[in-house]
């Protein structure tokens, strides 16, 4: 069980309630406490609209606000992702700054064993196929983007010791050009030669450029004018 400890470089540090350990949300690493060194196994994640999610699992269960607690949630305005109103106790804590992205820009961020990368928003909508066929480090890598609700998701794309190659569908999946198997935005083949199977997880996440830049000093960005 996981409460908040305080901020760090604008981002939230957590302490767990066994050790009194003190992590790093964003990296999952332990700065402080028994535990320091340590890492939380990370899970692959998207950041979508509930109508979408609702859409692909159903059976989704949700979890709700404890109810003593409630009044001390961030209101969803004040809540909001890739605006400009950083509140003033976390600003006065920022002491890394980079100034090739805007410090509230969205991104999704990469991150594998030899490099991180990140794919700003701003960028990803120039794509007119939302679709990115990259490398990060030595992985072969997957990005697919929803502008209109500003969602994106990453898989690895070796798969069977193959390095596929992925185009859009109309309705927003992926499709391996070559043979035109289908893959939803879960990593799944749901049609064609590799149904059953799923493209290996990628750690990826949805994050700010203060935030992201603060644990991983070293990323590159992904520009879409170097993409055909």
């Amino acid at each position: 069980m996981f409460g908040f400890h305080g901020i760090w470089n604008g981002t939230s540090v957590l302490y767990d309630r066994g050790t009194n350990s003190h992590w790093l949300h964003l990296l999952g690493e332990c700065i402080g406490g028994p535990l320091k060194g340590s890492r939380l196994k990370p899970i692959p994640c998207r950041h979508v609209l509930w109508i979408e999610w609702k859409r692909d699992h159903p059976d989704t269960e949700v979890m709700v606000p404890d109810p003593e607690t409630k009044a001390d949630y961030f209101s969803k305005e004040s809540s909001h992702r890739g605006g400009t109103r950083l509140p003033p106790h976390f600003r006065v804590t920022i002491q890394d700054t980079d100034q090739r992205l805007g410090e509230s820009d969205l991104l999704f961020g990469v991150v594998t064993d030899s490099d991180t990368r990140a794919y700003p928003f701003s960028e990803l909508g120039q794509l007119a196929s939302g679709v990115v066929n990259d490398t990060v480090g030595e992985v072969p890598v997957v990005i697919l983007f929803d502008g209109r609700s500003g969602s994106a998701a990453g898989h690895q794309r070796l798969l069977d010791g193959e390095i596929l190659e992925f185009e859009r569908t109309r309705s927003g999946l992926l499709r391996e050009r070559q043979s035109g198997a289908i893959f939803d935005r879960d990593g799944r083949c749901t049609a064609g030669r590799f149904q059953g199977q799923r493209l290996p997880a990628l750690y990826g996440l949805q994050a700010e450029w203060y935030g992201w830049i603060a644990v991983y000093p070293d990323t590159t960005i992904f520009r879409s004018k170097n993409t055909p």
